[in-house]
């Protein structure tokens, strides 16, 4: 039933276009965003690292973590970091195993405030009890 409701809201939002097409716009940006943090956490260890680069690796990585390999792509990001700047950006493999482990440091960080917001909603919920 999930399956079902979830393409029920897609064709609902493709009979929209212009509801359509913000939803893309806000994607892209937020990838846009994630490349830019990725290339400002990369200034330490290289100091000319690429946006485009940044980009390729954020779609790489992001598109690894979404196979149910591991829990939140743990592990999977990490490694991927470390292979794809070791072998595409020539970037030593202690710096790329920092690099991947600060991105996910950061990550955890970043999500530790919808913590509360998230027990509370679980707390409500009729399947949590």
């Amino acid at each position: 039933t999930r399956g079902r409701r979830l393409l029920a809201e897609l064709g609902g939002l493709l009979r929209r276009p212009g509801l359509a097409a913000a939803a893309a716009a806000l994607s892209l940006a937020m990838l846009g965003l994630g490349a830019a943090a990725l290339m400002v956490l990369a200034r330490p260890l290289v100091p000319d690292f690429p946006y485009a680069t940044a980009w390729g690796l954020l779609v790489v990585v992001l598109a690894a973590q979404i196979a149910p390999l591991s829990i939140n792509g743990l592990g999977v990001q990490e490694a991927l970091f470390t292979l794809c700047l070791t072998q595409a950006a020539g970037w030593t493999a202690e710096d790329a195993v920092a690099y991947g482990l600060l991105v996910r440091l950061l990550t955890i960080l970043t999500s530790l405030p919808g913590l509360p917001v998230t027990l509370r909603l679980l707390r409500r919920s009729p399947a949590a009890g």
